[in-house]
């Protein structure tokens, strides 16, 4: 038997999530931006050291000799790896993170098909609101980018200079930008992400400053009232609770860990998202990957990648978990790079077709990426 928890992972402070950009050895670089959203990764790791905590098995915030086989059946032998299943004991799968408030509204990355419209060009009315553009095709129409069909796929109404802007929705359809700004604090558009910077110089082992030191590093904040959140599933007999502190994420940000039973359903918390008129489609609610090309199967999509980096250790092997190596197997190692599909992103044209190609990497599904949500055309 098994349990579905939800766990809100709250910030004392500000929070980092690191990225390919680091200020790292081999790196030469001064301006560093965290992630807006913790990987999933990141999220399996913190459910693994808290079962642990939990049930007894660190001491000294290390696994004795004679508990590792415990720990195996618990969380799994090692961390996790691309192309190698999902095998963590006690864990059978997570949701994508996405954020809630205190009052139950839950937020996710809204689908890329929004832009700002203040003034509709046609009638000369005012709008002042963000506007979904729809896919349509220029039939018998053919280019250099369309080669081997009879049609050129557009977004009605795209505006080049406007963009298509990262945002965020609920289920009623209510979207705001992901940034918070201070001119808009009143407006109901406002993000959720407070911008905090912080420029320093990075001093070497004898405490001297080094040459082209100087950084800036760009943190977040959340809102007040305003948390992470996702759904676990665990083996029934596994103690989880809520912590007043836990670290996640780069600089050993804290949060608050809030966990309390779920009945539901992931899906029931999605968006009902707003209905294409001249085609289906498939919207990212999670980052994705795939090893063939996703493109190959659909007639159109508006996308973005990001990549994805994971650390690597084990139970068996690893000793020190704070330090970082490309060749010794007794510490943490990175590992290859992967470009996955931004959440966001949508697909046009079979989704069949599409949603099958997404549904082969069922490791990533339970690890809470490869999520996604058909939407169906309007019926006319």
């Amino acid at each position: 038997m098994t349990k579905k928890y939800l766990v809100k992972l709250t910030p004392h402070d500000k929070f980092f999530f690191g990225g390919e950009t680091t200020f790292g050895e081999g790196n030469v670089n001064y301006f560093v931006k965290s992630n807006y959203f913790p990987q999933q990764t990141s999220l399996l790791g913190l459910i693994r050291y808290q079962l642990l905590l939990k049930n007894g098995l660190l001491k000294n915030n290390k696994i004795e000799h004679t508990d590792k086989p415990k720990a195996e059946t618990l969380i799994g032998k090692e961390s996790f790896k691309l192309n190698n299943g999902f095998n963590f004991g006690a864990i059978k799968n997570l949701s994508p993170v996405f954020i809630t408030n205190e009052n139950g509204d839950n937020y996710f990355t809204a689908n890329k098909e929004y832009q700002w419209v203040g003034v509709d060009k046609e009638t000369k009315k005012e709008i002042n609101n963000f506007v979904l553009r729809q896919y349509n095709k220029i039939t018998k129409g053919s280019s250099v980018i369309t080669t081997g069909i009879d049609y050129i796929p557009k977004l009605e109404k795209y505006e080049a200079k406007e963009g298509l802007p990262d945002l965020l929705i609920d289920r009623s359809l209510s979207i705001r930008y992901y940034d918070y700004k201070k001119e808009m604090q009143n407006s109901p558009l406002n993000g959720v992400f407070i911008d905090h910077r912080q420029a320093g110089i990075r001093k070497n082992y004898d405490g001297k400053s080094e040459d082209k030191a100087y950084y800036t590093q760009v943190f977040y904040k959340l809102l007040d009232g305003y948390s992470f959140a996702f759904i676990v599933e665990l083996d029934e007999s596994a103690t989880f609770e809520s912590q007043s502190i836990v670290t996640l994420g780069g600089e050993q940000s804290k949060y608050k860990m809030e966990v309390v039973q779920f009945a539901g359903h992931f899906d029931e918390l999605l968006p009902v998202y707003e209905q294409s008129v001249n085609a289906n489609k498939v919207v990212l609610v999670s980052d994705t990957y795939t090893t063939k090309n996703i493109l190959d199967v659909c007639e159109f999509a508006i996308t973005e990648t990001v990549d994805f980096r994971c650390i690597k250790s084990s139970v068996k092997d690893t000793k020190n978990y704070a330090a970082m190596s490309e060749s010794k197997l007794d510490v943490l190692n990175k590992s290859d790079r992967y470009s996955f599909i931004k959440k966001g992103s949508v697909f046009y044209g079979n989704t069949d077709e599409i949603s099958k190609l997404i549904d082969e990497e069922k490791a990533l599904k339970n690890l809470g990426y490869n999520h996604y949500k058909i939407v169906d055309k309007k019926e006319k």
